[in-house]
């Protein structure tokens, strides 16, 4: 039986995914270490943090900001599904 909440993990997983696809122009794997991996510089952090406010509303504390939590594609999704912002 899938639950909401997993409905709700998947579909904002795939809206991530997209960003990566279409905003970043990387097309990784949804556990891809793309800091670790060196796939995403400075740059390109910065526009995912615009992407991820403009798709999700997601405000980023940078002061407060662990760098682990986006790292892949899941664990961004997890983060925003956290924060509420995956309702919309």
């Amino acid at each position: 039986m899938i639950t909401e909440a997993v409905q709700l993990h998947d579909g904002v997983e795939s809206k991530v995914h997209r960003i990566f696809r279409d905003s970043l122009e990387l097309d990784v794997e949804v556990d891809t270490d793309v800091i670790s991996g060196g796939l995403l510089d400075s740059l390109a952090f910065v526009q995912l943090l615009v992407s991820l406010e403009e798709e999700f509303g997601l405000e980023v504390d940078l002061a407060e900001m662990e760098l682990e939590d986006f790292s892949t594609v899941s664990r961004i999704a997890r983060l925003v599904s956290a924060n509420g912002n995956g309702a919309a």
